[in-house]
């Protein structure tokens, strides 16, 4: 989801960057207050709207899924859950991980794990399908104080939540999903729901957080600081990067399935189709991290 400089999102910010073509608050109070908020209230973050959504669906879903994702079966995989989804290469590499929701049956959404998802989709060979979602708002809330922060905004009870599940609600008349994610059982959830709403969504939240106490927080004090404590411990990358082990992976695998129909200049040019069909293909850091790929493939 795109925020602009006249979003309630962006209130009370110090400063702005952009991440992926997605502009982000960057700080908001300071690295100490915005961190101790998930020890004593909670915090309120918006920087995983920078998020790649991708949406998996169609008669073979479940069997496509168990043929690249390293955690299955995806057959006895209960409507209103998630898993966090790795993919790897034959070396056992990690080429992408990310959290996997699933909508129902056959119809699987994912975060972080496009676009090498994408390409596999691409080559199955299956009767499966993917599609970008770039309408979503994507929030996090961490801390103590988050359920009840939640529960006041939303007016209903959200204790039934276990870990990795989620519950549809509403929220000033706007429909919200509300997913609960945090570590060790600690209490922290991601909300998400139409980009059309987002800004009725927040303005709630965020009204209800600065009565407990909570802070606001921005991208610098989140993936730096603070990204293992509210969700799954992903390793911060730099997107471009994660490209890399793609390419190799296209490069030296022996899977007779899927690459070793495609050489490996092929196989780039798929992914640069791919991501520049993406959302993500915005900055110039990006695009020439492709460009670079690329040009080490063609010399070998």
């Amino acid at each position: 989801m795109k925020i602009g400089m006249d979003s309630s999102i962006m209130k009370g910010t110090r400063n702005f960057q952009s991440l992926f073509g997605t502009l982000l608050p960057s700080a908001f109070t300071g690295p100490r207050a915005e961190f101790l908020a998930c020890r004593e209230t909670a915090w309120l973050g918006v920087t995983l709207n920078s998020s790649p959504v991708f949406d998996i669906f169609g008669p073979d879903a479940v069997k496509f899924l168990n043929s690249v994702c390293v955690n299955r079966n995806f057959g006895v995989f209960p409507d209103g859950t998630s898993k966090h989804v790795l993919i790897c290469n034959d070396e056992g590499k990690m080429l992408a991980d990310g959290v996997m929701i699933k909508t129902e049956d056959d119809h699987f959404r994912t975060y972080w794990l496009a676009p090498v998802i994408h390409y596999y989709v691409m080559a199955s060979g299956m009767d499966v399908q993917g599609e970008y979602v770039n309408d979503e708002y994507f929030f996090q809330i961490d801390g103590p104080k988050s359920l009840e922060i939640l529960e006041k905004a939303c007016q209903c009870d959200l204790h039934d939540i276990k870990f990795a599940r989620n519950k549809k609600v509403k929220i000033n008349g706007t429909d919200m999903l509300v997913h609960r994610l945090g570590m060790s059982g600690a209490l922290a959830y991601e909300v998400h729901g139409k980009a059309k709403d987002a800004e009725v969504a927040y303005t709630r939240i965020r009204e209800v957080l600065e009565e407990f106490g909570g802070k606001l927080q921005g991208f610098m004090n989140y993936p730096i600081i603070n990204h293992t404590v509210g969700g799954y411990p992903n390793r911060f990358n730099i997107f471009g990067i994660r490209y890399i082990p793609v390419a190799r992976a296209f490069l030296s695998s022996s899977r007779r399935s899927v690459f070793s129909k495609r050489d490996s200049w092929a196989a780039l040019q798929t992914m640069w189709k791919i991501t520049s069909m993406s959302h993500l293909m915005m900055s110039g850091g990006d695009t020439l991290s492709i460009f670079t790929m690329i040009s080490w493939v063609r010399k070998r």
